[in-house]
């Protein structure tokens, strides 16, 4: 621990906005990985970035098991929309106007379908109510938006997967994380 903690002593979270110039609004990146242990329950990240730098991460094993990957998706990205909920809702005690609407980041295709997409699915026909509050209530509503991030450029993959130091690398310093040379 202490020479963890030695190493990284100069590591720290930078924000930016020099002169106003970046969009005072809240990016979300979510993401999950599918059954990977023994009792194959899945884990699931979110990053939330506001000011080029993270103000809130945490990742968790999911409560419930996924039935599908778009399922853990699906899961991953609801948590983060009742972040995005809690977000605005500080954002409009706090600021006298908050006209932006934040963007979920989310790498599965399916998942960001079903999203965006009311209709009826016959592969997700079985996916609780607790979930429909990413699309009915924030999505449809215009309260989010949704948005398809390639694999690679996926920022939760720092708290889902093991990730070779390239990309770790990259995603720390896309998450704000200043001093890290790791």
């Amino acid at each position: 621990l202490l020479q963890y903690l030695n190493g990284t002593r100069e590591v720290g979270i930078i924000y930016s906005n020099q002169q106003g110039q970046l969009p005072r609004s809240y990016n979300v990146w979510t993401d999950a990985t599918w059954g990977t242990e023994e009792d194959r329950v899945s884990f699931q990240g979110m990053v939330v970035i506001r000011y080029k730098g993270a103000i809130n991460w945490h990742a968790q094993r999911q409560w419930s098991t996924a039935l599908s990957s778009m399922e853990a998706e699906i899961m991953a990205a609801s948590e983060g929309a009742k972040e995005m909920a809690w977000m605005e809702k500080l954002t409009a005690d706090i600021e006298e106007n908050a006209p932006y609407t934040p963007t979920l980041y989310c790498d599965n295709q399916g998942g960001l379908e079903w999203m965006k997409d009311s209709k009826f699915h016959n592969k997700s026909k079985h996916i609780g109510i607790r979930y429909m509050f990413v699309r009915t209530d924030m999505v449809e509503q215009g309260r989010l938006k949704v948005e398809h991030v390639a694999g690679k450029d996926q920022m939760a993959n720092i708290l889902t997967k093991q990730l070779p130091g390239e990309a770790f690398r990259k995603h720390t310093r896309a998450m704000g994380l200043g001093g890290y040379s790791g």
